[in-house]
C-alpha cells in the first residue's frame, strides 16, 4: 500500500529521514495526523481473499499510539472519538533502527459495506493521535505479520537502496 497526498495534505512526514518512505498526511494542532492510503490491484485481491488488512506500529518500547482506521475520508478537523489504542498482537522484539523493539499490530477486518466501499475505492484512511510525540513509524499489509520481517540493515523506503 502507498500513502497518497490528498486535498487536506499539509505536512509530510519523514521527508528528508532517508531510511523511511515520505508519507503525505494531515496534521492537526490537536497532535491528530490523518493518512490516506491506496491499495495495489493485487493487495484489493489479497484483502478480498483474506478479509483483513494489519496496520503494525513499530512502539520504540511505548504503548501503541491510538488509531482510528476508516474506508470513509473522515471529516477534517478529525476527532478523537472511537479512537483504539489496544493492540491485538504484538510481535515481540524485532531489531529496528539498531533498538530492540515491538512491533504493535491491530487487525482490521473487511465485510459487508466495508469491503464494497474499499473495492470501489482501494482506499484506506488512518488517523493516528500521537498525543504531541514523534509518530510510530507505520506500516499497512495484507500479509500475515508473521510474513512480515522489519530488518534493520535495509532501509524502509523501498526508493533508497540498502
Amino acid at each position: 500500500m502507498r500513502a497518497i497526498k490528498f486535498v487536506e495534505t499539509n505536512i509530510i512526514f519523514a521527508e528528508k529521514q532517508d531510511e523511511y518512505a515520505s508519507l503525505p498526511g494531515y496534521a492537526q494542532l490537536n497532535g491528530i495526523a490523518t493518512f490516506n492510503f491506496k491499495l495495489s490491484p493485487k493487495e484489493m485481491g489479497q484483502a478480498i481473499e483474506k478479509g483483513k488488512i494489519y496496520i503494525g506500529l513499530v512502539c520504540f518500547d511505548n504503548p501503541m499510539m491510538p488509531i482510528k482506521v476508516s474506508v470513509d475520508k473522515p471529516e477534517m478537523p478529525v476527532h478523537v472519538v472511537g479512537f483504539e489504542s489496544t493492540p491485538d498482537f504484538f510481535i515481540e522484539t524485532q531489531i529496528f533502527m539498531e533498538t530492540l523493539n515491538r512491533v504493535a499490530y491491530k487487525i482490521i477486518k473487511l465485510e459487508g459495506e466495508d469491503m464494497k466501499k474499499l473495492a470501489k475505492t482501494r482506499e484506506i484512511w488512518l488517523s493516528v493521535s500521537t498525543f504531541g510525540t514523534a509518530l510510530q513509524p507505520i506500516a499497512l499489509s495484507c500479509n500475515e505479520p508473521e510474513e512480515i520481517h522489519i530488518d534493520a540493515t535495509k532501509p524502509l523506503n523501498p526508493n533508497k537502496p540498502a
